[in-house]
């Protein structure tokens, strides 16, 4: 995004998503980077970069996990 204008929200952006394609995108980033992690776990690199690596595939998570709630909340299933 321009630097000129703010990023909006996301979490609202999320919500207002009623097509979900920002939802599937930004997903679809999240698990790609997911999956770079655990690629670059199996290396085996020094105890730093391991550790490193570790905590940014837990970031990841827990930013699929606050994408997932987000859309949730807009988008809840009826039984």
């Amino acid at each position: 995004m321009n630097q000129n204008h703010p990023s909006p929200d996301l979490y609202a952006e999320l919500q207002a998503d009623t097509t979900g394609a920002r939802r599937d995108a930004l997903l679809a980033t999240l698990h790609t980077m997911q999956d770079t992690c655990i690629a670059a776990e199996r290396k085996l690199n020094d105890r730093d970069a391991y550790q490193r690596i570790q905590s940014s595939r837990a970031a990841v998570a827990a930013a699929i996990k606050i994408v997932n709630s987000a859309t949730s909340l807009a988008c809840p299933v009826t039984p």
